[in-house]
Order: structure tokens, then C-alpha cells, then sequence
């Protein structure tokens, strides 16, 4: 049975540790198995890092295993945005034929004013002949960091309180300027501010009347959707993030059809 379970790990995963009595062998897939994915003669072991959740309060890190396989030198050097919360080292500037490498990759949530869903691109420039850009692609959903708590720290935070996420404008004519207020509440003991508010559409504009709601008092969030260019049935959103433990994202959703004239 374990011979059974130890093969079957080695078709899935490529490498594994196989237990012979107190000995400990390593076994590795093919070079296929390990790096995946191929880019001119370069393989890597994946195009695409996801970091997942990030909190505010913590740097998360991973590693790109890189292959030469192609039977000229590879000289390598890093193309990317300047981005204080990111930071991308190569192993070495070149890479033999046959050889392995690798590429650093942090990221500091603390160092940027940004929540949510965040994407960034760097490219791999080389002297390959086939491809010489390799480009790469990292995710993260950047989160605010709440401390425990204790039950009377819970009773004396910001609470928002948001009565209605969701408007559905109907039917308008395409070209309209659809408008709509929503009002956020705090009904907790402290200040409850507004972080970032984040819309994947253009055509949206979200405006607050304040991003630091004071204990008792409530503010505006102001959205116009401009129609023009569109036609048929629309659903569109935008997320506001929030310093309440309880309520860190929220949703608003916008729906309805837009028609010519």
C-alpha cells in the first residue's frame, strides 16, 4: 500500500520523499515536470504568482524557479514599474544551458495606500533568439490588518452601517447619466474611515461627501454611471474599503438596461 501511495505521489506532485525504513530518498520529476512552463528556450515553473489574501501587517514572499533550456547562455534582466511594496531579485544575471535559477518576489502591503484586488506585470528581458521578453504576472488581495481583541476593545470600535448596496435604475436611454446617493453610517465609539474606494469600470464615478465619519454622524457616497456606449442589459460594481473589523469591504452593486433612442 505504501509503494501504491508513493507512486501515485510521484505522478502528481514530480517530487516527493519516499520512506525506505530509516532511509529518506529524494526522487524528482523531469525537467518538464518541474518548470512547466515554457517561454522561447526558457522554462519556468510558473508564469503567474498569486499571493492570495495579504495582510497590511505582514511581507509575503515567494520564488519563481527559472530553466535554460536552450543551448546558448541566457543573460537576463528585470523589467518592472516601480512599486515601493514590491521587490523582484534575480538569482544571477545568466543562466548556463542545462542550468537552474530563480527569482525573488516580496511584497509589502504596509508600503502602499491600495485594497483589494491588485495586479502587477514585470517582464524577463533576455537575449533568447526565439523570445527574448518573458513576461510574468502577480496577484494579491491586499486586506487591512486588525489587532485581537478584547470584548471591550470590540464594543468601543467604528461600526459602519450601510441600509442599501444595490440599485437598479431601470430601463434609461443610452447617453444618461444615471445617478445615486448611499448613505454610511457609524455607530461605533470611534472614527470609521474610508480607505480606498475601487471600481473596475470607467464608466463609473463614485464621489464621498467625507472619508472620516465621526461616531453618530453619517456621510454620502455620490455614484454616476454614464450610459453612453452602452446598450442592452448592464450590471456594474464598485467596493469601498473600510477600517471596521466587522466590515472591512463592502459591495454596491448597479443594474438595469440601457436602450437607444
Amino acid at each position: 500500500m505504501r509503494i501504491k501511495i508513493t507512486l501515485l505521489a510521484v505522478l502528481l506532485f514530480g517530487t516527493v520523499f519516499v520512506t525506505l525504513g530509516q532511509n529518506v530518498v529524494k526522487a524528482t520529476g523531469t525537467i518538464e515536470d518541474r518548470f512547466p512552463k515554457l517561454s522561447g528556450n526558457l522554462r519556468s515553473s510558473s508564469v503567474n504568482v498569486n499571493f492570495g489574501p495579504v495582510k497590511k501587517n505582514i511581507i509575503k514572499k515567494d520564488t519563481l524557479r527559472i530553466y535554460n533550456a536552450g543551448k546558448e547562455k541566457l543573460t537576463c534582466k528585470l523589467q518592472l514599474k516601480e512599486n515601493p511594496a514590491l521587490q523582484i531579485k534575480l538569482q544571477s544575471p545568466e543562466i548556463m544551458p542545462g542550468k537552474e535559477s530563480y527569482i525573488a518576489i516580496s511584497y509589502d502591503a504596509a508600503k502602499i495606500d491600495h485594497y483589494g484586488f491588485i495586479i502587477e506585470r514585470f517582464i524577463l528581458e533576455t537575449n533568447d533568439s526565439v523570445q527574448p521578453m518573458k513576461p510574468f504576472v502577480i496577484t494579491a488581495k491586499i486586506e487591512e490588518y486588525f489587532p485581537l481583541m478584547t470584548a471591550e476593545d470590540s464594543a468601543n470600535v467604528q461600526r459602519a452601517r450601510i441600509p442599501d448596496t444595490r440599485y437598479d435604475y431601470g430601463t434609461v436611454t443610452t447617453g444618461t447619466v444615471v445617478k445615486k446617493e448611499f448613505k454610511i453610517y457609524n455607530d461605533g465609539k470611534r472614527d470609521l474611515l474610508v480607505r480606498e474606494v475601487k471600481s473596475g469600470s470607467s464608466a463609473i464615478v463614485v464621489n464621498l461627501s467625507s472619508k472620516k465619519i465621526a461616531p453618530g454622524d453619517s456621510a454620502m457616497i455620490n455614484l454616476e454611471f454614464n450610459t453612453a456606449g452602452r446598450e442592452g442589459k448592464d450590471n456594474r460594481s464598485f467596493s469601498i474599503f473600510l477600517n471596521d473589523p466587522a466590515k472591512p469591504e463592502t459591495r454596491f452593486e448597479l443594474m438595469g438596461t440601457v436602450k437607444k433612442d
